[in-house]
């Protein structure tokens, strides 16, 4: 029995250590028109998603938000292969909307950058497929658009809400003591609403408080102004 024990305590000591250690997941969803708005012609895909669509899941510590994926990434490498299946449903809740990207390299960057780093280290351990499995489920789950929408908060031309405005929506699906996340670009109306991120545990399965990392908004509105383009 208590080789037994020392075998079970080493196997899991190895896992460990061939994981990339992380303490939460962000979920970044990102908002086409806003990451597209006054692009030049042809840089993003025609036509243009209306509905908030997956960037990425991204492995995170609270004191330090960049997890590298280096010794996780080496032990499982991006497998094409593995995609096929999941090619129409994340063609519809994770697409490139970059025309010099297609699916397939978003996909890979994304997995190599923060996919890797969830392999091997849940419990269960993710793998590359659940890991974008993962990224549609929630999707699914947070419908940023209508939940927006359910609050009469409506994309439109140089149509303006405050962060409060749009963080209160957002707590009414995520829960209120649950702060998410709002990121900007600076467009010449001003900040203009490009991500939302949803904090979620080690793994990905319940929200908690963005406020608990040191990733901060980078909305910077003295009014808290933000932009919501159509």
């Amino acid at each position: 029995m208590k080789n037994s024990n020392f075998i079970i305590l080493l196997s899991v000591y190895v896992l460990v250590q061939n994981a990339e250690p992380y303490e939460y997941m962000q979920f970044v969803l990102q908002y086409p028109p806003g990451v597209c708005y006054d692009k030049s012609k042809g840089y993003c895909i025609s036509p243009l998603p209306t509905k908030f669509h997956v960037h990425g899941i991204w492995p995170s510590n609270f004191s330090n938000i960049h997890v590298r994926c280096g010794q996780a990434l080496t032990n499982n490498p991006f497998d094409k292969a593995q995609m096929t299946p999941l090619q129409t449903d994340l063609g519809n809740s994770w697409p490139s909307v970059l025309t010099q990207t297609n699916n397939i390299q978003f996909w890979e960057h994304e997995y190599e950058e923060h996919g890797a780093c969830t392999v091997e280290s849940g419990v269960p351990p993710f793998t590359q497929k659940s890991y974008f499995e993962k990224g549609h489920q929630l999707w699914n789950q947070y419908d940023i658009l209508a939940v927006l929408d359910q609050s009469g908060i409506k994309p439109g031309t140089a149509t303006s809400y405050t962060m409060t405005q749009l963080v209160t929506a957002i707590q009414k699906k995520i829960g209120s003591n649950n702060t998410p996340l709002i990121m900007c670009r600076r467009t010449a109306l001003g900040d203009t609403l490009r991500e939302v991120i949803i904090c979620l545990d080690h793994q990905a399965t319940n929200v908690i408080s963005c406020v608990l990392s040191n990733r901060k908004t980078n909305c910077r509105d003295p009014s808290g102004k933000v932009y919501y383009v159509a």
